[in-house]
């Protein structure tokens, strides 16, 4: 694969505030900045995209509502940003809740439901602001790097159909961007369409959670899917031309990678998805940069065989289709203090 990179966003260029660490560090109260120091730093390598779902929907037997799972968005984060990225949450809507039984109860991950409490964690101010996929316009998607999906049952009922956020995830990907999807966040993959027509999904290898484990947790889900014409997160993938990967333990670590496509099982999987995610974006960095979305070469593997720019006009989507707005203002969240890239692991990936 080849990857073609812009220069200004390490030169500073658009207009790109080089003067911004002060004001960074100026955003955390001195309880934040003393509890969660590595979360606190300054973020110079670019913005990744969290895509959260906009789904709050009730299908636990005690009537608990699923929504996305709060430890596949808060561990991606926390890993992302120690490494230097700045994270920004979108959903189809704007919106977001979590699961229920990912913040609260026995089922849930002990540290995730010390975070949800404790209102002084980074991730909660990054919650507030939670862009829809028309907010954004060019400017703001040429700072983006990277796009990881969280998981949360609720993905299954918006996530296949949310268009604008699909185009925004194959328009990032055909620019060499590197994209992540936890548990049921690969439901995203339905119907996810790159510019030539092809399935992003197709031909490469993909897990998620396991259609095995659906009626173990929600004892009756699958037959109210069926019903209901919900797709599980291994028909998303099947379906749209993917590979298929069972995991040996459905509740263990499982995390499959193909391409620049990293997809992981279960909430035990997010923290190692992130990590490979950041591997494969600072080995881009080394390489030069990061993605460009106007100069697509033609050795990317999702555009084999076209030659360099053959493919510029199908990228040059229209506004309301890729979702964008309509306006080339770069927002203050959206500028980088750009210092000489720190690579973390030079010789992997």
């Amino acid at each position: 694969m080849s990857y073609t990179f812009r220069s200004d966003a390490i030169t500073g260029t658009q207009g790109i505030n080089r003067n911004m660490e002060s004001s960074l560090m100026s955003e955390w109260s001195e309880e934040t900045r003393k509890k969660w120091p590595d979360l606190c730093k300054p973020c110079d390598k670019g913005n990744l995209l969290m895509v959260l779902t906009s789904s709050r929907v009730a299908i636990y037997p005690d009537g608990k509502y699923t929504g996305y799972y709060f430890g596949e968005a808060l561990l991606p984060y926390e890993q992302f940003t120690k490494a230097g990225y700045k994270c920004l949450f979108i959903s189809p809507t704007g919106q977001a809740t979590p699961d229920d039984n990912s913040i609260a109860g026995d089922k849930a991950e002990k540290y995730a439901v010390q975070v949800w409490n404790d209102k002084s964690h980074p991730i909660h101010k990054a919650l507030q602001k939670i862009y829809r996929p028309e907010d954004l316009n060019d400017a703001m998607l040429r700072t983006i790097n990277g796009l990881y999906t969280a998981g949360g049952h609720g993905c299954v009922y918006d996530l296949p159909k949310a268009t604008r956020l699909q185009n925004i995830c194959a328009r990032l990907y055909e620019g060499g961007g590197i994209v992540g999807m936890d548990c049921h966040g690969p439901c995203f993959l339905d119907n996810l369409t790159l510019s030539n027509g092809s399935k992003l999904v197709a031909g490469k290898k993909a897990t998620g959670f396991s259609t095995s484990m659906e009626d173990k947790m929600i004892p009756g889900i699958l037959n109210r899917w069926k019903a209901e014409g919900i797709k599980t997160v291994q028909e998303c993938i099947e379906t749209n031309g993917g590979l298929w990967q069972e995991p040996k333990d459905p509740m263990g670590e499982f995390v499959v990678m193909d391409q620049r496509l990293i997809t992981g099982v279960n909430p035990a999987s997010a923290k190692k998805l992130a990590d490979e995610m950041i591997l494969m974006l600072n080995k881009a960095m080394q390489l030069g940069g990061t993605m460009d979305y106007s100069k697509i070469t033609g050795k990317a593997d999702s555009l084999a065989g076209q030659q360099p720019g053959q493919l510029l006009q199908g990228m040059e989507m229209n506004k309301s289709a890729a979702g964008t707005s309509g306006t080339n203002e770069l927002p203050a969240e959206f500028h980088r203090n750009p210092q000489p890239y720190e690579i973390d692991h030079p010789k992997t990936v």
